[in-house]
């Protein structure tokens, strides 16, 4: 009996569409037996070893600059009740995000409370309005859970979210 098919988006660089049309039309098969064929070869031949050597090198690599890190993106979020569809700020280091089903981000909240814990943002930052990220309330969400990518945080910001989770957690 065949696996359930999910429908996915997947973005290609130009290359390797064009690599993957030519297989198309040389095998006359969809695109979607082309990709499928190559990720079950890809896993079948042991790149399973890779996954793993990516998530442990993710405990091992410090990002030297803002535009390394995913920590700079603000996605909408989809989740549990009370808090429902809201701003979140990922906090994950960067690996996590191909091995983990489960992120840390920190919360958006228009409840604003000018508190150390609290990096305010605002319409400049790609916001719909005023509001402030939450670094007393670090959670973890499944990654399934972010749905758009909102905005990214200037340089000033993630050095002011840097510190506000010095506070939170009393690392300073």
């Amino acid at each position: 009996m065949a696996a359930k098919a999910v429908k996915v988006a997947v973005s290609l660089a130009a290359d390797e569409y064009r690599m993957v049309e030519g297989a198309r039309k040389a095998r006359k098969i969809s695109r979607s037996a082309v990709v499928s064929e190559a990720l079950r070869h890809w896993f079948k031949s042991g790149h399973k070893q890779d996954q793993v050597r990516a998530y442990l090198d993710g405990y091992r690599r410090h990002p030297e600059s803002a535009n390394d890190r995913k920590m700079v993106e603000i996605w909408w979020a989809v989740l549990p009740k009370p808090a429902g569809r809201r701003p979140v700020l990922l906090l994950s280091r960067d690996e996590a995000y191909q091995v983990r089903n489960l992120v840390t981000v920190a919360p958006v909240t228009t409840r604003i409370r000018d508190i150390p814990v609290e990096v305010r943002l605002g319409l400049q930052d790609g916001l719909p309005r005023e509001c402030a990220i939450n670094l007393d309330t670090i959670t973890t969400i499944p990654k399934s859970s972010l749905v758009q990518l909102i905005s990214f945080l200037d340089a000033e910001k993630l050095h002011a979210v840097d510190e506000a989770i010095k506070f939170a957690l009393d690392l300073a």
